[in-house]
């Protein structure tokens, strides 16, 4: 009698799909349990809901709460739930923070500068400010309000003419003083900016996480639930706040799995993400720049990242909104009820035998 094979030996490519309430989420978690048995897979959860972080409170079975992470201790893994305070970007991440600046509408247009061109031109230049800055030893954390409002005066006469840079310097020389009207705009000013902040205070590095589930073969479960609290903060919305999130977080991934490949290696990690759709949607909104980023990395990561040993696990609620490109490299498939009308029977049928959907019908 052969022995059993304590899960499977690598990482898949799997897409689960199925409408709201079909058990979609609690298929995975089982599958993600089974993957668990093999101690040598690393696996992370990207979880933009918080439903595998919070071990999945609304869900039960036969009057039971669903215990995921009773499931996980079962096989013996250890398992590490980090939520966005934990992470968040690195401290010295110019990009994010002139990314955060620029898309807030709360910051750059209440310091003089109120069109989005003059706002585009303005960050190309705070860039250059921001890197020195950081080159003597600070962080963003350090930037104050006064830093902002001292550079953005030297900026505004490249942008503007004498006369109006000169009148926009003295109406942000005036935010200083200690003048009731100043003194009110001036506090909601260091509001938001401690605001987009507190995503650059963060307690582990992206780094330390991807090498502990890589080097330890540790369950990585990353919440991004608290992020929809911080975009509203900022004034940006929670997907693509959690766009850039998880474009650090899969780059890092990718980076490690290329360095290990190169040294002949593999990564042998199984990447969860679940409401997938949403991050690798069929149409991305053109405005949408973050979101249009990281489909494009996940496509190429679902394409090139196989031979390092990472593979990918989708868990959406429709075949329609999901990317074509990714769901056409997928291996396994499975279809919970409420596809079988539409474009969605279509594709179900593009990938499973001759006959097979009429059994799923």
């Amino acid at each position: 009698m052969s022995q059993e094979l304590p899960g499977f030996g690598e990482a898949r490519m799997i897409g689960i799909f199925g409408k709201t309430g079909c058990g979609k989420s609690v298929l995975a978690a089982y599958m993600v349990a089974g993957f668990a048995r093999n101690p040598s897979l690393g696996i992370l959860i990207l979880d933009p809901q918080g439903e595998f972080a919070n071990n999945f409170p609304r869900t039960f079975i036969n009057g039971i709460q669903f215990d995921f992470h009773g499931l996980l201790r079962l096989t013996g893994r250890r398992f590490q739930v980090y939520s966005i305070g934990d992470i968040g970007f690195k401290n010295t991440d110019i990009d994010a923070f002139c990314k955060l600046l620029k898309k807030s509408p709360y910051i750059l247009r209440n310091l003089e500068l109120r069109r989005p061109q003059d706002i585009e031109v303005a960050v190309d230049y705070l860039e250059g400010y921001i890197r020195e800055f950081i080159r003597k030893n600070h962080t963003i954390n350090d930037i104050t309000l006064k830093d902002l409002i001292k550079w953005i005066t030297d900026i505004l006469p490249r942008i503007f003419s004498r006369d109006t840079a000169q009148r926009k310097v003295q109406q942000l020389r005036s935010l200083l003083s200690n003048l009731a009207p100043n003194q009110s705009r001036r506090q909601m000013l260091e509001t938001r900016l401690n605001q987009i902040k507190e995503l650059f205070q963060s307690r582990v590095s992206t780094e330390e996480i991807i090498n502990d589930l890589i080097a330890n073969r540790k369950i990585v479960i990353i919440s991004l639930e608290q992020v929809s609290i911080l975009a509203r903060n900022i004034g940006v919305t929670p997907v693509e706040l959690k766009a850039m999130i998880l474009d650090r977080i899969i780059s890092e991934l990718e980076r490690k799995g290329r360095e290990l490949f190169q040294r002949g290696d593999v990564a042998n990690v199984l990447v969860v993400l679940d409401e997938a759709h949403r991050y690798v949607p069929q149409r991305t909104p053109k405005e949408n720049e973050e979101l249009a980023r990281l489909l494009l990395r996940i496509r190429d990561n679902v394409k090139t990242t196989r031979k390092y040993g990472i593979g990918w696990m989708f868990i959406t609620q429709t075949t329609v909104d999901f990317d074509k490109e990714i769901y056409r490299q997928l291996h396994e498939y499975f279809f919970g009820y409420g596809l079988r009308v539409g474009a969605d029977a279509k594709h179900v049928k593009e990938v499973v035998p001759k006959g097979v959907f009429k059994i799923y019908e």
